[in-house]
């Protein structure tokens, strides 16, 4: 399973390599997912700060990184843009 986008990827049999916008979303809806649990057990707040913490992952840092995930959605969102205008032209 390919779990970053530096080096070669180690993949499975068939698996295609995943974007870095794919990588940086699953982490970060991992982190969601693991603050939500929190909440769901009988905390009244949301519990993503001490579980940044836990992880070792600064605030400012989860923040980048789900800006920088935006960011790659959107590139992405607009190279299939052009991608689909392009191959309507051909046509």
């Amino acid at each position: 399973m390919q779990t970053s986008w530096s080096g070669r990827p180690a993949l499975g049999e068939g698996e295609r390599a995943r974007t870095r916008a794919e990588i940086l979303n699953a982490r970060a809806a991992g982190l969601r997912e693991l603050g939500m649990v929190f909440v769901r057990e009988g905390r009244k707040v949301d519990a993503t700060e001490e579980l940044l913490k836990a992880l070792g992952i600064e605030k400012a840092e989860a923040e980048v990184m789900e800006k920088r995930v935006r960011e790659l959605e959107e590139q992405e969102r607009e190279l299939k843009k052009k991608e689909k205008t392009k191959e309507k032209e051909e046509k």
